[in-house]
């Protein structure tokens, strides 16, 4: 059976460094889920970027407070 891969939850994954940390632990094989808190053209745009890395995760709108 085959070991499941990391898994991560990055808030405020679809800007600066929260985005590049989602990323980079999409290309490092973690299973992340995006979080955002408002701004959906910057979502689909983080989002999009992850599909050109071959990966396509879960995106959640949520505030973290």
């Amino acid at each position: 059976m085959r070991e499941p891969a990391p898994s991560a939850v990055v808030t405020g994954s679809t800007s600066g460094i929260g985005k590049a940390k989602a990323i980079r632990l999409l290309k490092e094989g973690y299973a992340v889920v995006l979080n955002y808190a408002s701004d959906d053209q910057c979502a689909a745009a983080a989002c999009a970027e992850c599909q050109r890395a071959g990966r396509d995760p879960p995106v959640v709108r949520a505030a973290v407070d």
